[in-house]
Protein backbone atom coordinates (compact mmCIF):
# COMPACT_ATOMS: atom_id res chain seq x y z
CA UNK A 1 0.00 0.00 0.00
CA UNK A 2 1.36 3.44 -0.94
CA UNK A 3 -0.26 5.71 1.63
CA UNK A 4 -1.13 9.29 1.02
CA UNK A 5 -0.62 10.78 4.47
CA UNK A 6 -2.36 13.96 5.58
CA UNK A 7 0.16 16.52 6.89
CA UNK A 8 0.09 16.85 10.68
CA UNK A 9 -0.66 20.56 10.99
CA UNK A 10 -2.69 22.00 8.13
CA UNK A 11 -3.03 25.77 8.48
CA UNK A 12 -3.68 26.66 4.85
CA UNK A 13 -4.65 24.87 1.65
CA UNK A 14 -3.97 25.44 -2.02
CA UNK A 15 -6.93 25.90 -4.37
CA UNK A 16 -8.73 22.61 -5.11
CA UNK A 17 -7.75 21.16 -1.73
CA UNK A 18 -10.38 20.23 0.87
CA UNK A 19 -10.08 19.90 4.66
CA UNK A 20 -12.14 16.86 5.77
CA UNK A 21 -12.99 16.77 9.47
CA UNK A 22 -15.17 14.84 11.94
CA UNK A 23 -18.44 16.53 12.86
CA UNK A 24 -21.47 16.06 15.10
CA UNK A 25 -25.15 15.88 14.11
CA UNK A 26 -25.75 19.45 15.29
CA UNK A 27 -22.91 20.83 13.19
CA UNK A 28 -21.52 22.62 16.23
CA UNK A 29 -17.90 23.33 15.46
CA UNK A 30 -16.42 22.69 18.89
CA UNK A 31 -13.49 20.35 18.23
CA UNK A 32 -10.14 21.80 17.24
CA UNK A 33 -10.57 20.30 13.76
CA UNK A 34 -14.07 21.70 13.28
CA UNK A 35 -13.04 25.11 14.62
CA UNK A 36 -10.14 25.23 12.16
CA UNK A 37 -12.50 24.17 9.36
CA UNK A 38 -14.83 27.04 10.27
CA UNK A 39 -12.17 29.70 10.83
CA UNK A 40 -9.89 28.93 7.87
CA UNK A 41 -11.66 26.72 5.38
CA UNK A 42 -15.26 27.96 5.17
CA UNK A 43 -17.13 25.33 7.21
CA UNK A 44 -20.63 26.52 8.11
CA UNK A 45 -21.75 26.36 11.73
CA UNK A 46 -24.78 24.04 11.89
CA UNK A 47 -23.84 22.02 8.80
CA UNK A 48 -23.14 18.51 10.07
CA UNK A 49 -22.30 16.78 6.80
CA UNK A 50 -20.89 17.71 3.43
CA UNK A 51 -18.99 20.42 1.66
CA UNK A 52 -18.81 24.11 2.46
CA UNK A 53 -15.99 26.36 1.35
CA UNK A 54 -12.78 24.31 1.32
CA UNK A 55 -14.07 21.94 3.98
CA UNK A 56 -16.06 18.73 4.17
CA UNK A 57 -17.71 17.46 7.38
CA UNK A 58 -18.18 13.75 8.09
CA UNK A 59 -20.54 13.08 10.98
CA UNK A 60 -19.31 10.64 13.63
CA UNK A 61 -21.06 11.74 16.85
CA UNK A 62 -24.59 12.67 17.98
CA UNK A 63 -25.91 16.23 18.22
CA UNK A 64 -25.24 16.46 21.97
CA UNK A 65 -21.67 15.22 21.47
CA UNK A 66 -22.06 12.48 24.06
CA UNK A 67 -22.72 9.37 21.99
CA UNK A 68 -20.84 8.10 18.99
CA UNK A 69 -22.90 7.17 15.96
CA UNK A 70 -23.03 3.51 15.03
CA UNK A 71 -20.25 2.27 12.77
CA UNK A 72 -22.93 1.45 10.19
CA UNK A 73 -24.09 5.11 10.09
CA UNK A 74 -20.54 6.43 9.97
CA UNK A 75 -19.77 3.96 7.21
CA UNK A 76 -22.62 5.42 5.12
CA UNK A 77 -21.29 8.96 5.63
CA UNK A 78 -17.78 7.86 4.62
CA UNK A 79 -19.15 6.04 1.55
CA UNK A 80 -20.94 9.24 0.48
CA UNK A 81 -17.71 11.17 1.04
CA UNK A 82 -15.81 8.69 -1.16
CA UNK A 83 -18.41 9.22 -3.90
CA UNK A 84 -17.86 12.97 -3.57
CA UNK A 85 -14.08 12.56 -3.90
CA UNK A 86 -14.49 10.34 -6.95
CA UNK A 87 -16.87 12.83 -8.55
CA UNK A 88 -14.43 15.68 -7.88
CA UNK A 89 -11.17 13.97 -8.77
CA UNK A 90 -9.57 17.36 -9.55
CA UNK A 91 -9.68 18.13 -5.80
CA UNK A 92 -7.40 16.73 -3.08
CA UNK A 93 -9.09 15.73 0.19
CA UNK A 94 -7.08 15.86 3.43
CA UNK A 95 -8.80 13.91 6.22
CA UNK A 96 -7.94 15.06 9.75
CA UNK A 97 -8.97 14.19 13.30
CA UNK A 98 -10.39 10.74 12.68
CA UNK A 99 -7.42 9.27 14.55
CA UNK A 100 -7.58 11.48 17.63
CA UNK A 101 -10.15 9.72 19.81
CA UNK A 102 -11.92 12.01 22.24
CA UNK A 103 -15.24 11.97 24.04
CA UNK A 104 -17.77 9.84 22.23
CA UNK A 105 -15.38 8.85 19.45
CA UNK A 106 -14.59 5.40 18.18
CA UNK A 107 -11.03 4.11 18.58
CA UNK A 108 -8.78 4.06 15.51
CA UNK A 109 -9.00 0.27 15.11
CA UNK A 110 -12.80 0.60 14.75
CA UNK A 111 -12.85 3.59 12.36
CA UNK A 112 -9.90 2.66 10.14
CA UNK A 113 -11.67 -0.21 8.31
CA UNK A 114 -14.40 2.23 7.28
CA UNK A 115 -11.77 4.10 5.24
CA UNK A 116 -10.64 0.99 3.31
CA UNK A 117 -12.55 2.26 0.29
CA UNK A 118 -10.05 5.15 0.10
CA UNK A 119 -7.01 2.97 -0.50
CA UNK A 120 -7.04 3.23 -4.29
CA UNK A 121 -8.41 6.76 -4.55
CA UNK A 122 -5.43 9.01 -5.32
CA UNK A 123 -7.05 12.28 -4.24
CA UNK A 124 -7.84 11.19 -0.65
CA UNK A 125 -5.19 11.60 2.03
CA UNK A 126 -5.62 10.00 5.46
CA UNK A 127 -3.93 10.41 8.86
CA UNK A 128 -0.86 8.20 9.37
CA UNK A 129 -2.52 6.26 12.21
CA UNK A 130 -5.48 5.35 9.98
CA UNK A 131 -3.11 4.02 7.30
CA UNK A 132 -1.15 2.06 9.93
CA UNK A 133 -4.32 0.52 11.32
CA UNK A 134 -5.53 -0.41 7.83
CA UNK A 135 -2.14 -2.02 7.10
CA UNK A 136 -2.59 -4.17 10.21
CA UNK A 137 -6.08 -5.18 8.98
CA UNK A 138 -4.69 -6.26 5.59
CA UNK A 139 -1.80 -8.30 7.03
Amino acid sequence: MNPRITPDDIQSLPPNAVYVYPSNLAGRNTSIYAKLAELRFGAKYGKFYGASGQSFAITIIDKDMHEKLSLAKISRYIAKFIDEALEHSHKTYYCVGFDSGGIGCWPIWALAPLFMGCIDIPNIYLPRKIWESMNEEVQ
